[in-house]
C-alpha cells in the first residue's frame, strides 16, 4: 500500500510540474500582450463598436460555457470506468492505467482553460484595448489553477482501481 502512494506521490509531481509550465504559458500570453501594447501598440482591426462588442460578449460566453464544461467534464470523465482501460502507454508500463488516463483528462481540461486564454488574445489583437484581453488571461489561468491535478482524486482512483483487480 505504501509503494501506491509513493507512486502516486511520483505521478502527482510530475502532473504539477507539467500544470505549472502550462500555467506558465499562459501568463506568458499576458505579458507578451502587456509589452506589445507598450512598445508597439495594435491599431483595432475591428472598428465597429457594435461588432467589437458582440465579439466581446461571444467570448464572456464562451467563458461562462468552458466553466459550465469544466464542471460537468471532470466528474464525469473520472467517475468513468473507461479511465481504468488500458492504451499504449499502460500497455507498455507496470503501472495501473489510470494514471495515464488522468493526464489526459487534465489535458482536456486545461485545453478548454487554454481557449479562454487565447480568447484574451484575440480580443486584444481586434480590438487594440488590454484591460478586458488581460482579465480574460487573468481568468484562463484562474481556471487552470483551480483543475489542476489532485492527491485525492489520485487515491480515489487508486482505490477503485484496486477494488476492480480484485473483483477480475
Amino acid at each position: 500500500m505504501e509503494d501506491i502512494h509513493a507512486l502516486i506521490r511520483e505521478k502527482l509531481r510530475s502532473f504539477r510540474f507539467i500544470h505549472y509550465a502550462m500555467i506558465m504559458g499562459s501568463f506568458t500570453y499576458g505579458v507578451v500582450i502587456v509589452f506589445i501594447h507598450l512598445y508597439a501598440p495594435i491599431p483595432p482591426t475591428i472598428n465597429d463598436v457594435s461588432t467589437l462588442t458582440s465579439v466581446t460578449y461571444g467570448i464572456f460566453a464562451y467563458t461562462l460555457l468552458a466553466i459550465g464544461m469544466i464542471r460537468y467534464l471532470r466528474p464525469k470523465l473520472l467517475s468513468s470506468d473507461q479511465i481504468f482501460k488500458k492504451n499504449e502507454v499502460a500497455e507498455k508500463s507496470n503501472q495501473p492505467s489510470f494514471f495515464s488516463n488522468y493526464m489526459s483528462t487534465l489535458f482536456i481540461l486545461w485545453s478548454i482553460c487554454e481557449a479562454v486564454t487565447i480568447g484574451g488574445i484575440i480580443l486584444y489583437l481586434i480590438g487594440g484595448q488590454l484591460e478586458v484581453p488581460l482579465l480574460l488571461i487573468g481568468f484562463g489561468i484562474f481556471l487552470k489553477l483551480v483543475n489542476g491535478p489532485k492527491f485525492e482524486e489520485l487515491t480515489a482512483l487508486e482505490k477503485r482501481y484496486a477494488a476492480i483487480e480484485m473483483q477480475g
